[in-house]
Order: C-alpha cells, then sequence, then structure tokens
C-alpha cells in the first residue's frame, strides 16, 4: 500500500464528502483524469478519480501528480 497516494484521498474525503464516504475505512479509487499545468514558473497537479462511482478532484504539487496515470487504481 503506498500510504503517500491514500492519504490524498482521505485528507479530500475527510473535508467534503464525509458524509459519503467514511474516511476511516481504506477505498480504492481510479484516476480518470490528471492534468499538470505550469502557472508561473511552478508546475501545480490537478487528479480526478473515482471513488465509488464520486468523482473527487485533488490539488497538488505537479510534481506528485505527474507520476499518476489514467486508469491506475488507488487504494
Amino acid at each position: 500500500m503506498n500510504k503517500a497516494k491514500y492519504s490524498l484521498v482521505v485528507k479530500f474525503v475527510v473535508g467534503i464528502l464525509s458524509s459519503l464516504i467514511s474516511p476511516y475505512v481504506p477505498h480504492e479509487g481510479k484516476v480518470i483524469s490528471v492534468d499538470v499545468p505550469r502557472i508561473g514558473y511552478r508546475w501545480h497537479g490537478g487528479v480526478t478519480i473515482d471513488v465509488k462511482g464520486i468523482k473527487v478532484a485533488l490539488l497538488m504539487s505537479g510534481t506528485v501528480a505527474q507520476w499518476l496515470q489514467e486508469g491506475e487504481l488507488l487504494r
């Protein structure tokens, strides 16, 4: 289990979707899209994942987002 990928999902779920998805149980999600635009001199990352039929958008550093691929399963 890759803890870094899992923690991204938990932080978002706790803040927004706590009534729909329990943050205390490990979930699997599938990467739908990855966007790594350059803003100024830095790279920003946006990843959309599907967790139990719910689309979740995650913002992160472009350094992290560049390693995720569409169709990849995250836990």
